[in-house]
């Protein structure tokens, strides 16, 4: 590493290398340097901190003068010499500054279990509800505007839907206060904004929908059923009627999870994350038996759609 006196005309003298960096020490002030490339030269701070070199930027030459930059040096490594790493500093503001849209990226990169059904409601709430919050920093949002914005989202779509959305944005900050820390290891965010709705009782009550076949309808559904041109979706039907399975559980049931011999079938993907082995009665173990000596020997699902890596989709 060459040693050279950093100044505005000795650094405009400096070549540009085809490749790499250069490396350049200052005669006077230690720790000072510069590193030129194939574009731009650019100021940096260096010094051991806990027996570890750290480096950090000052600033591109052009853009802060080398009298500056030899400044900034000076105070950057004074403060290095007290143990203070720059570079956490940096980070720490940068964290801090954080925007929600990140915040949703983050939040999807680590949540890799996520289903594709709630990826989609969740895209779905950040460009309807939060789009003019993407790029504000979390920490500007206060809890007064997550209570007026939750007003507005029930008034306008509907207290259902203003409770999800809120339960969504109150999942991403309880993300971002486990993920993003100052320079110390601490949460910038101190508190979860979203509680303020939980606080002051401001959730909306709704009534959960109840889709159900009562039972003097029940011999005229399973005639209507039963009389179904399409095997797959009357059987289809039938099974959630006699297991109580939900409809996706259902539809992408696979042969691989039913056990004949055993008389039982196995969702692995169930609501809870927690594999559930049912028992077939006599009726089921029939039905499924009768679609498993008709069935193609490739066949994936015991619902099958349009081809045999598809399963059947539910006609709305």
């Amino acid at each position: 590493m060459k040693t050279i006196k950093i100044t505005k005309s000795v650094v405009e003298q400096l070549p540009h290398p085809t490749k790499g960096q250069d490396f350049y020490r200052d005669q006077t002030l230690v720790g000072f340097g510069l590193y030129a490339g194939a574009q731009s030269k650019t100021y940096y701070a260096e010094k051991r901190i806990n027996g570890k070199s750290v480096r950090t930027v000052i600033g591109r030459h052009g853009q802060i003068s080398s009298q500056r930059a030899r400044e900034r040096a000076q105070e950057v490594l004074g403060l290095m010499t007290t143990g203070i790493n720059p570079n956490d500093e940096k980070r720490s503001k940068s964290a801090q500054r954080v925007s929600l849209k990140k915040v949703y990226e983050d939040y999807k990169e680590a949540r890799k279990d996520l289903k594709p059904k709630t990826l989609y409601d969740y895209d779905r709430i950040m460009k309807a509800v939060f789009s003019s919050w993407h790029t504000k920093a979390v920490t500007d949002i206060t809890k007064d505007m997550i209570e007026r914005k939750h007003k507005k989202i029930g008034e306008e779509s509907g207290p259902a839907y203003a409770n999800l959305a809120m339960k969504f944005l109150r999942s991403l900050f309880n993300f971002a206060i486990g993920k993003y820390e100052d320079s110390k290891g601490q949460s910038f965010i101190l508190e979860n904004p979203v509680k303020r709705l939980s606080q002051t009782r401001a959730w909306y009550r709704v009534e959960k929908r109840r889709r159900e076949i009562k039972s003097n309808d029940l011999q005229t559904w399973y005639e209507t059923v039963s009389n179904l041109s399409n095997d797959s979706l009357k059987d289809y039907l039938i099974l959630l009627l006699f297991t109580g399975l939900r409809k996706q559980e259902a539809l992408k049931l696979e042969w691989d999870h039913v056990d004949l011999s055993n008389k039982t079938l196995t969702i692995t993907d169930t609501k809870n994350r927690i594999p559930l082995t049912l028992p077939l009665s006599d009726f089921t173990f029939e039905l499924l038996k009768k679609r498993n000596d008709s069935r193609d020997t490739d066949a994936q699902f015991v619902f099958p759609g349009q081809g045999k890596t598809s399963h059947l989709v539910e006609p709305r």
